[in-house]
């Protein structure tokens, strides 16, 4: 019964999650001095590939425009080489909107002005050497092609068979987006030793005055670039199945949300190459655990089972269910605050045949090392069950991985005590 380890865990992509890393405060990097010391060609260099990703950005609006495509409302993306040294915020000043950061050195970014007049101003401004603070166009080295951004936000698999996506195959595509805009949050005041409660109370209502203002415009951003995704996926007669918003904390915002959308060959060729926000694009995972093992509970044992204490950690198991009723986990199921996210399944039971992948895994939580034959036997945490999984040991697709992890969470960690801050989700693709 104890969990059997035979499965492939699900790749991660290399993004990261959380605001972009903001570096800086180390030496200038060479590339950036050799920039800065001929100012003249470099600056001739951006200039001249602004205007090519201009004059390109242009030609494909009209292209959708004569074949009369849906409006889509979106600045133009694109992917830069800089200075992996700075600090990213010096982007800002150049007219964009930092949309990823991908992997050291590369970055995608997002302007509403297709021209780059903004870029192009401090370019000249940079040729001209007008002022000491003139220099940030040299930590830009390069203004990739779009088919290099491309290759960095498709998943492996998805970015083989781009070239031959079929317009009116559907499509079953998870997607990330970007909603962080410029915001800028204010820094939460950390009180002084000195300082009176009042002058303090003072400081702290300010800085919650700016951070409401500040969430009223990120909230105003994610809820346009939701409607945006909503109206276009509905234009091409596709559907939104699931939202779902990134991780808040108490001082921060999320920067990004995930849809999964289900979608023609046609709306996924046009919002990936389109749509300046996206981050992340693949298809959506066959999740299955495959067979179970049979049961091997037929040898003689004389162990007794204790339940855990009362002050045994919580343990989480997100997977196909459990077998609340076995007699080496009963003990420890809180069957109470069992819940089950299968769409019309609301049953919380194991019900793959001869026991599922759920049941073993949380066989393997409750017996680490092995499963006594005598003695007594303290369980050592309690069990919340989740099931996601269905009979066939499978991942429903209209069970969205990400939106599952945000209600498990909210349900067990902030909603109930004592709060659960384990989590397992041993769940393979193929």
């Amino acid at each position: 019964m104890a969990g059997n380890n035979d499965f492939m865990h699900l790749p991660l992509p290399l993004l990261f999650q959380g605001k972009p890393k903001l570096h800086g405060g180390g030496a200038v990097s060479t590339q950036t001095k050799r920039n800065t010391n001929n100012r003249i060609a470099h600056g001739g260099y951006v200039k001249r590939r602004s205007a090519e990703l201009s004059r390109f950005w242009k030609e494909r609006r009209a292209e959708r425009s004569e074949n009369a495509l849906p409006e889509i409302e979106t600045g133009i993306p694109i992917l830069l080489e800089i200075d992996s040294s700075a600090d990213i915020d010096f982007l800002r000043g150049l007219g964009f909107e930092i949309v990823c950061e991908i992997e050291e050195g590369f970055i995608i970014v997002a302007t509403e002005d297709v021209d780059l007049s903004v870029l192009n101003e401090k370019a000249d401004a940079f040729v001209a050497n007008v002022t000491k603070r003139c220099n940030s166009p040299a930590k830009i080295y390069a203004l990739c092609e779009d088919d290099d951004r491309l290759k960095r936000i498709l998943s492996k698999e998805l970015y083989a068979k781009w070239a031959t996506i079929s317009p009116d195959a559907i499509y079953i595509i998870d997607i990330g987006v970007s909603c962080c805009g410029n915001i800028k949050l204010p820094k939460r005041p950390n009180r002084k030793d000195d300082e009176t409660d009042e002058h303090y109370s003072v400081r702290e209502q300010r800085w919650t005055d700016k951070f409401n203002t500040a969430y009223m415009v990120w909230d105003e951003i994610k809820m346009k670039r939701e409607e945006t995704i909503e109206s276009f996926v509905s234009d091409y007669d596709g559907e939104i199945m699931q939202l779902a918003d990134g991780i808040s904390e108490m001082t921060d915002l999320p920067d990004s949300f995930s849809a999964r959308l289900r979608i023609s060959g046609k709306c996924l060729l046009d919002l990936v190459l389109n749509f300046a926000y996206i981050f992340e694009v693949s298809e959506a995972e066959i999740i299955a655990m495959g067979d179970a093992p049979e049961n091997k509970d037929d040898f003689i044992e004389t162990v007794q089972i204790e339940a855990p204490t009362q002050s045994a950690p919580i343990v989480c198991v997100m997977d196909s269910g459990i077998q609340e009723k076995h007699k080496y986990l009963a003990p420890a199921i809180i069957s109470d605050e069992s819940v089950s996210l299968l769409p019309n399944n609301l049953n919380t039971s194991d019900e793959v045949a001869g026991g599922g992948h759920g049941t073993r895994v949380t066989g393997a939580v409750l017996y680490p090392r092995t499963i006594p034959s005598d003695g007594i036997y303290h369980l050592p945490c309690w069990i919340r069950n989740m099931r996601i999984l269905d009979e066939n040991n499978c991942l429903p697709e209209d069970v969205y991985p990400p939106k599952t992890i945000a209600i498990a969470v909210q349900k067990y960690n902030v909603e109930s005590s004592p709060p659960t801050r384990i989590f397992n989700h041993s769940i393979g693709s193929r």
